[in-house]
């Protein structure tokens, strides 16, 4: 959904910028897929303006207008390159603009427009920023349903894991993989909640991480919606990983928890029955 104009003006000018220029093209920006409430094929490369002043303008090809059907904006049909070109150059012209970049690609999660697009925009006159600000306010931020679902997933998850990561503990190092590890965790979590479950596709069986990454093993169907957003605006260092922002906190608990070699202590938690029971089976756990 668009953001109220208020809010987004004062967002806007507290990033120093005159807007938030949204691209669209075959699902690679899902920032705009959320923020405009996207639906159908996108085909064509769709450019939406929220200005911090005036009426948002759409920059929308004529065989995919019904994408913009409803639209509360002015909005600029093209067809060949030129006509887009022409229009994009009238709302980028002068203008200091935030877009999904990333410099250096630092969080490649939010890195979603292609160098092209802003090599275009700049010799139209535009500057471009990124829109990191914006789319931890905006994009991130989560529903009623998909805060529900987070903490559904993390209160499963916790009873599992108290299961499970005391069995990879007393088990020791006896060449148990992390995929391994994390087959019995989904098994598990299949049997415990009548929900379904997608495992992460980052697992490895490298002796090196045995049991690191439990965390980000599983994936209920409303936090696969989100994380990628939790994960843009999550606080990271530069060589920081999305794990963290998985499962929520609970998650990244369980994350500390399963790391090889020293088991290291848990470091965060917040109040929540799922955090409290993993803060206690990990201060209780074998050295």
């Amino acid at each position: 959904m668009i953001p109220d104009a208020r809010e987004l003006s004062e967002a806007l000018a507290a990033v120093g910028v005159d807007g938030w220029l949204l691209f669209a093209f075959h699902g690679l920006n899902p920032v705009a897929t959320r923020v405009l409430g996207l639906e159908g094929l996108n085909t064509r490369r769709l450019f939406v303006l929220l200005p911090r002043e005036g009426e948002p303008v759409a920059v929308a090809h004529r065989i995919e207008l019904s994408s913009v059907e409803g639209f509360p904006g002015r909005v600029l049909p093209y067809s060949r390159w030129q006509e887009l070109h022409a229009a994009l150059g009238s709302i980028v012209a002068g203008r200091r603009l935030a877009m999904e970049i990333s410099p250096e690609d630092a969080v490649p999660y939010l890195d979603r427009v292609p160098y092209g697009v802003i090599e275009l925009l700049r010799r139209l006159g535009g500057t471009i920023v990124p829109s990191g600000p914006l789319v931890s306010r905006f994009a991130a931020r989560w529903s009623v349903r998909e805060a529900a679902d987070h903490r559904f997933a993390a209160e499963v998850l916790a009873e599992v894991a108290q299961a499970e990561l005391a069995r990879a503990v007393r088990e020791g190092d006896g060449g148990l993989t992390e995929s391994a590890l994390q087959g019995r965790v989904v098994a598990a979590a299949h049997s415990s909640a009548s929900t379904t479950w997608c495992s992460s596709s980052a697992s490895t069986d490298a002796p090196e991480v045995r049991v690191h990454g439990i965390s980000r093993g599983l994936w209920s169907p409303e936090s696969c919606r989100s994380a990628a957003f939790t994960a843009a605006s999550a606080p990271r260092g530069r060589g920081g990983g999305a794990a963290t922002t998985v499962m929520g906190r609970a998650g990244s608990m369980l994350h500390t928890c399963a790391a090889p070699a020293a088991m290291a202590r848990c470091s965060r938690c917040v109040d929540s029955p799922a955090c409290r029971r993993v803060s206690e089976w990990c201060a209780a756990r074998p050295e």
